[in-house]
C-alpha cells in the first residue's frame, strides 16, 4: 500500500508517520510538509492508495479538506483520512465536499483507534 502523510507541523508529521509506520509496516510511506509537492507528485503519475491530511494549513489559501477535494479529482481511488488537532470544529464540514473519504482522526493519532479502523478496511 502507498501512503502519503501531508501535515505542516513538522512534529505532527513525525507523529502520524510513527503511528502510520507501526500500524502498516508493509506499506510504503511518503511524508508531504507541502502540499503542493504532493499535488506535483500526484500531477506527475504518482498515485497513492491512502493520504493522510492535515486540515488546517498555515500560509495557504485553503485548507485540507479543499485540498482533498482537489485531489479526488486528479486520483479518485485515493483515500482520505482528514488529520486535526480540533475535530469538534470539522466534524460536519469534512462532508462538505466530494472526497474519497476514508476516515477522521483527531491529533495527536491514537494508535489504538488507527489500529481499529485498519482492521475494518
Amino acid at each position: 500500500m502507498k501512503i502519503a502523510i501531508c501535515d505542516d507541523q513538522a512534529s505532527a508529521l513525525r507523529h502520524t508517520l510513527q503511528q502510520v509506520s507501526a500500524v502498516c509496516p508493509q506499506s510504503e510511506i511518503t511524508t508531504f510538509l507541502r502540499i503542493a509537492e504532493l499535488f506535483k507528485k500526484v500531477k506527475d503519475g504518482e498515485r497513492f492508495d491512502a493520504v493522510f491530511m492535515d486540515i488546517e494549513w498555515d500560509g495557504e489559501e485553503k485548507g485540507g479538506i479543499d485540498f482533498a477535494s482537489e485531489l479526488y479529482k486528479l486520483s479518485p481511488k485515493t483515500k482520505i483520512i482528514f488529520v486535526t488537532g480540533y475535530p469538534a470544529r470539522y466534524s460536519q464540514e469534512i462532508f462538505l465536499k466530494y472526497t474519497n473519504l476514508m476516515g477522521f482522526i483527531a491529533k495527536p493519532i491514537n494508535i489504538d483507534i488507527l489500529q481499529k479502523k485498519y482492521r475494518k478496511d
